[in-house]
Order: C-alpha cells, then sequence, then structure tokens
C-alpha cells in the first residue's frame, strides 16, 4: 500500500530497499494492520508511536513531531500554535491528554516560581 500523509511518507523513509511492509511494520515493532493504518491515514496512538520511536532511534518527540504535521515551528503565530497542539492533542486518549495537562501545568507553576523568586528582594 502507499501513504497517503506527510507522516506516512516521511515514515515510509526508513524502509529498507526491497523490505515488505510485514517486515517492516515487524522491523518498527507494530502489527502490520497498525503500518496499514497509519500508511491510510490513521492517527498512530501513542505507544505505537513510541515503538516507531524505538526502532529508528530517533527522539519520540521527532516523530511526535512529525505525526502531528509539527515540521514547521511556528512559537510566535500563537493561533496557529494552538491550532497544531488541539490537533495533537485530539490523536491521543483522555488519558494521555489528562497526563499532558498535568504536566503542562506542573510547568507553568514552575516558571511562576522561578518568576516570583527572580522578582523578590
Amino acid at each position: 500500500m502507499k501513504p497517503t500523509t506527510d507522516f506516512a511518507r516521511w515514515l515510509n523513509a526508513f524502509r529498507q530497499d526491497g523490505e515488505s511492509e510485514r517486515g517492516f511494520a515487524r522491523r518498527l515493532g507494530i502489527e502490520s494492520q497498525t503500518l496499514r493504518r497509519i500508511y491510510e491515514g490513521r492517527v498512530a496512538h501513542q505507544k505505537t508511536l513510541m515503538a516507531i520511536a524505538r526502532a529508528i532511534n530517533l527522539p519520540p518527540e521527532e516523530v511526535f513531531r512529525q505525526a502531528a504535521g509539527l515540521t514547521e515551528i511556528r512559537l510566535h503565530d500563537r493561533s496557529w500554535l494552538l491550532s497544531k497542539l488541539i490537533e495533537a492533542l485530539s490523536m491521543l486518549t483522555d488519558a494521555e491528554q489528562a497526563e499532558i495537562l498535568a504536566h503542562v501545568l506542573r510547568l507553568a507553576e514552575r516558571e511562576n516560581k522561578t518568576d516570583v523568586e527572580q522578582t523578590s528582594p
């Protein structure tokens, strides 16, 4: 099957010459049906993306960035950033979304404490 999305095409670039789809999926540590779903443009779950990251020896954040279409980071453009965050979060389970929210809140709290400490006499 031919990859139909940017992420699927990016992932397919790691496929070795002559490697079957089944062999590629096995090497990635995922089911061949899961790889076909990715090729069809379906969203990959967090554990699938983590397995892919391990298999191709890339940091998980790079694989997640590719899967979410965040190849171009425009942090100064808040509306673009928020739309990409919402899009990326929609790929996750409710539990994964809650975990990320808790992490972001901890980071914000830590940043707030740092700001207070720096402004204290």
